[in-house]
């Protein structure tokens, strides 16, 4: 089987284990716009270019590209998949693939191209339940839930032993996660806390056992990557609901 995968080259989030477990089963070819500078600068990285891992062929994906003209000469896809991030367009044109095309929006609710480029797809997947009637009622079409996941390659337990009662490690954005700092702010005035942002791979995990129980909060009523990881990685999860 032959599976095209449409994404930005991100090494960091959800894209990396989506198309390792692809090429676990299938013949895989990358198609996308480089994971570049800005976006390691964007993300307090700089100069990390170690992280990065390009696409099989490097484009945009916007509506004046034809998908079948820029693959390999006699390379046709069994499955076209879609991988959303970073608000970048992934609606080249397809019609000449004779093939299924599924589209996988991940953040949704803070990606509205999402409902744009979803339309041109056979099936579509949210990561988040809360968001299938709104892709359907802005006419996506075979709109299901899929939730994440982890992926026992990158969350796995350490050996190291708890420095703090609780753990923390993901965003603190002003606005979008006010509960999250609010509760997070009483948790501290209780417990010790050890907190991280921008950690990833070996530091992630690192990050996480460095608590006797790690806390979460998801944003918008979902289940997000760190429900699936971090009992992946051996530590209790204390979440809201």
């Amino acid at each position: 089987m032959k599976i095209c995968v449409l994404a930005i080259a991100n090494p960091l989030h959800w894209v990396g284990p989506y198309v390792r477990a692809f090429r676990r089963v299938a013949e895989v070819l990358t198609v996308g716009p480089p994971f570049g500078m800005e976006f390691l600068d964007g993300l307090g990285l700089p100069g990390r270019t170690d992280l990065l891992s390009p696409n099989d062929i490097e484009t945009p994906l916007g509506r004046d590209v034809d998908l079948a003209a820029i693959l390999p000469e006699g390379w046709r896809p069994d499955l076209i998949v879609a991988i959303s991030n970073f608000g970048r367009p992934l609606s080249p044109q397809m019609n000449a693939l004779d093939c299924p095309k599924v589209y996988l929006s991940i953040d949704t609710w803070q990606s509205p191209l999402d409902f744009l480029d979803a339309l041109h797809y056979d099936y579509v997947f949210a990561a988040q339940r809360v968001f299938v009637p709104h892709l359907e009622a802005t006419g996506s079409r075979n709109v299901h839930w899929l939730p994440l996941a982890c992926d026992p390659d990158l969350h796995h337990p350490t050996a190291s032993e708890p420095s703090a009662q609780i753990s923390f490690a993901g965003a603190i954005a002003p606005s979008i996660h006010d509960e999250r700092t609010r509760l997070l702010a009483l948790l501290g005035e209780h417990f010790t806390i050890h907190q991280a942002s921008r950690v990833y791979g070996d530091d992630y995990c690192g990050a996480i056992g460095a608590g006797a129980l790690t806390f979460n909060h998801a944003a918008v009523n979902d289940l997000n990557m760190r429900i699936f990881e971090a009992p992946a990685m051996g530590v209790p999860l204390l979440t809201n609901r």
